[in-house]
């Protein structure tokens, strides 16, 4: 399920990520849709892991450099073989994230660990 995105969404959250991906193995994914091919258009990516470590609790947050850049990635996912990608990652929705912006992102995560 692709969800809609708000006026000035930039940060996207993955669900149903499959258990052993980590935050560098997604990156093809992200790398891969037309046109950001050979261009990053993301400056946030968070794969959290569980507290035992051996493995990510199924979800991964992005925060792409701009609303339009997020909003074309979004669009890019309604592409039947798109949709296959995101599935060979087990994902099975995405959608905008709560918290919004690189830096709110970075703070919830230093707070979250006591930092």
């Amino acid at each position: 399920r692709i969800e809609l995105l708000e006026p000035g969404g930039t940060t996207l959250i993955m669900r149903g990520l499959n258990r052993q991906v980590t935050h560098t193995s997604i990156l093809p994914l992200l790398d891969g849709f037309p046109p950001f091919v050979g261009r990053r258009a993301y400056d946030f990516v968070y794969v959290p892991w569980a507290t035992n470590a051996l493995s990510n609790i199924g979800l991964a947050f992005v925060n792409f450099e701009s609303h339009q850049f997020c909003k074309t990635f979004l669009d890019a996912l309604h592409k039947p073989s798109n949709r296959k990608k995101l599935l060979t990652y087990g994902i099975r929705s995405v959608g905008q994230a709560l918290i919004q912006g690189r830096g709110a992102n970075l703070r919830a995560i230093l707070a979250k660990r006591g930092q």
